[in-house]
């Protein structure tokens, strides 16, 4: 069984040198072995969804996140509901009514939203877009309230209200699964190298001997080695 130890430090290492657009794909590759080229053509609500519950696995439900209020700058603590239903992924597809016709819409992929960004223009992103995940040519008056549907959906997936405790002000902020896990991931591979480096020179145990540990064993080895 690979430890968790192993599996962060080879997701970090694997999605360490990806363009940000990338990243939250190979992160999702690294940890659940399953081909980059696959978890690019996933939505990203569904690739969002399998990133919160590989959180979960590697580092609890408990997941601490700060924000400072726009109004008084007074910085917020406040937990991220991973593992509840809070974050759900939505349907890979969904019907928007627009212009009185329902339309087939699907989430935008990792390449979609990467080729939109390579656009020149957002008149040409927003074409590409709705090109590919649109079923059907779409009606020039159908462009603005399909998007304006599809960015709700997101919004509710994604979004989350916080209530500042220093003054009245209330405002929304977007959790970017991708982007939370890979700063965690980060974070937690640069200590457990540190962290293999010392146990090598002390005890001359090679890194992956040391990855297999456990957390309890690694972190009493370090004690004593102190």
């Amino acid at each position: 069984m690979t430890s968790v130890a192993n599996t962060v430090v080879r997701a970090w290492e694997q999605a360490q040198e990806m363009a940000a657009w990338q990243r939250p794909a190979a992160l999702l590759a690294a940890l659940s072995s399953v081909p980059l080229s696959e978890t690019m053509k996933l939505g990203v609500a569904r690739r969002d969804a399998a990133l919160l519950a590989w959180r979960a696995t590697l580092f609890g439900a408990n997941w601490l996140a700060f924000a400072q209020c726009p109004r008084c700058e007074t910085i917020l603590e406040y937990e991220l509901p991973v593992g509840s239903e809070a974050f759900a992924a939505p349907p890979d597809e969904m019907e928007i009514e627009a212009n009185g016709k329902p339309w087939l819409v699907r989430w935008p992929n990792s390449r979609d939203l990467a080729d939109a960004a390579a656009c020149q223009d957002r008149a040409s992103a927003r074409a590409l877009l709705l090109g590919r995940i649109v079923a059907g040519e779409v009606e020039d008056p159908c462009v603005t309230p399909i998007l304006a549907a599809l960015g709700t959906a997101h919004r509710a997936c994604w979004t989350m209200t916080l209530h500042c405790c220093a003054c009245p002000h209330s405002w929304e902020v977007v959790f970017d699964a991708g982007e939370f896990l890979w700063r965690e991931v980060r974070a937690a591979a640069r200590r457990i190298l540190r962290e293999v480096d010392i146990l090598a020179r002390l005890y001359h145990w090679s890194e992956g001997d040391i990855l297999a540990m456990s957390e309890v064993r690694r972190t009493r080895y370090l004690e004593m080695a102190r």
